[in-house]
């Protein structure tokens, strides 16, 4: 199977991903983040997207999380102060186990 993986995001963000031989996709708005997505949906298994484009794309990557390609990951962009990926680490692990325990281990701290 051809495992091919692709970065979206800002260009300071693909360009780490870029020199270790990921292809990588720059956008800008959400316009470009929703056209670049759409393109890459059939050639790509998994695609890394930045926290600070996915919410863009909520529809879409619902979406796909119904088949088992591609698989979609948010990865934080480092370049501005962003909790959405671990929002939807939580969400997604209190669907699974029915109780949030990370906002609960958050909390104790």
């Amino acid at each position: 199977m051809d495992l091919k993986i692709a970065v979206v995001g800002s260009l300071d963000v693909i360009s780490i991903f870029k020199t270790i031989g990921l292809d990588a996709f720059e956008v800008t708005d959400k316009n470009s983040t929703i056209q670049t997505l759409n393109s890459l949906i059939n050639d790509y298994k998994i695609i890394l997207i930045t926290d600070d484009f996915a919410p863009f794309i909520e529809e879409l990557i619902k979406e796909t999380s119904k088949n088992m390609f591609p698989i979609i990951t948010i990865i934080p962009s480092g370049t501005k102060e962003s909790d959405y990926a671990l929002k939807k680490i939580e969400e997604s692990v209190e669907h699974t186990l029915g109780i949030n325990i990370l906002s609960q281990q958050k909390e104790q701290d």
